[in-house]
């Protein structure tokens, strides 16, 4: 896979392991992708890294922004 500059890296967090599969189960058929999770637990929590493509996730974001921007603008 070709990395662009929308690839970034992001966790799953839970308390056990069996929360956690919970967890990488809808994340994976939220974005309807495999991820190749790197699993660690620090003691206390347990976290799935996982790499993805935020292209879709911040033209939304951008699109919200310019929306939130347009209507403060109209209220003045």
């Amino acid at each position: 896979m070709t990395k662009k500059p929308t690839h970034i890296k992001d966790y799953l967090k839970a308390k056990s392991p069996e929360n956690l599969k919970i967890l990488m189960l809808k994340n994976s058929l939220k974005t309807q992708t495999y991820h190749d999770y790197l699993i660690t637990h620090d003691g206390q929590n347990w976290y799935a890294w996982f790499e993805f493509d935020a292209e879709d996730s911040l033209k939304k974001e951008i699109q919200r922004l310019g929306n939130e921007e347009l209507n403060s603008r109209q209220k003045v």
